[in-house]
């Protein structure tokens, strides 16, 4: 699949359905605290913590959802599960503490050793030469193991297997098989090009006080993770084996839109 291609689609995705409200639903629940504060309603408070902490734990999932139905070619919007998306979102914890070791361990190694090393270094020079060294290998192992947890998070996503998700070896061959700089371009640019609607669209909203907000973060916010989540299950069909089908693609949204197939 081209870059281009994923891009797009990517873009379009949250607009091929109705089903867009679900993540909607799930970001109100995430401003009822704040309104908590602002009331001054002990009621309130407690459902906003309540609703915070369902948000926490159900988000993260559900876009792991987004992005299965990126890996097996399909624009639907899931509907929200609390217990699947919960469990799922657990998963991604240990996702993350398992590609997160080696980083860490090598930063815990790699500081206290650059400390003794950098007491009997009396150059500026050489100082900031050694400490430079030794943090950019540590931002290198950390970037490389951030670009193997991408991919197994597509892993995880498309097999719904954390041992698969966590077989660094698989996780290393997916991304040779999709590319290295393909990987990188969903892995950067995507992030960026949403980013800056983000910060489009949060000036803007403080045109329109209190209602603005509500927009950005109830309906943009959301349009964006979506984005995000389903351009990386786009980048993992390109390496599950499977051949994604633009045309598919296309007469599926028209039909979602429309109630026909063109």
């Amino acid at each position: 699949m081209k870059f281009s291609k994923i891009i797009s689609n990517s873009f379009k995705y949250p607009f091929s359905g109705k089903e867009l409200i679900f993540p909607f639903l799930l970001f109100v629940l995430a401003i009822i605290l704040p309104f908590g504060f602002i009331s001054d309603n002990n009621i309130v408070m407690i459902l906003g913590l309540i609703s915070l902490i369902i948000f926490i734990f159900i988000l993260p999932g559900y876009m792991l959802s987004v992005v299965k139905n990126g890996t097996k070619e399909s624009f639907k919007i899931p509907k929200v599960s609390l217990k699947n998306n919960f469990i799922d979102t657990l998963k991604l914890i240990v996702l993350d503490i398992v590609y997160s070791i080696i980083p860490v361990i090598l930063f815990l190694i790699l500081i206290p050793v650059g400390t003794v090393m950098s007491l009997s270094v009396n150059d500026l020079n050489s100082f900031l030469v050694q400490w430079g060294l030794i943090l950019g290998i540590i931002a290198i192992v950390f970037f490389i193991f951030s670009i193997l947890k991408f991919i197994a998070t597509a892993r995880l996503a498309h097999y719904d297997s954390l041992s698969k998700a966590v077989d660094f070896t698989q996780s290393y061959r997916d991304l040779r098989n999709i590319g290295v700089l393909k990987v990188l371009g969903v892995f950067l640019i995507i992030p960026v090009l949403t980013s800056i609607i983000e910060f489009i669209c949060f000036y803007l909203s403080m045109f329109v006080p209190y209602i603005g907000l509500l927009v950005y973060f109830c309906i943009i916010i959301p349009i964006v993770c979506l984005i995000r989540a389903f351009s990386l299950g786009l980048l993992y069909s390109d390496g599950s084996g499977d051949d994604f089908d633009f045309d598919k693609f296309e007469k599926e949204v028209q039909k979602i839109k429309y109630g026909r197939l063109y």
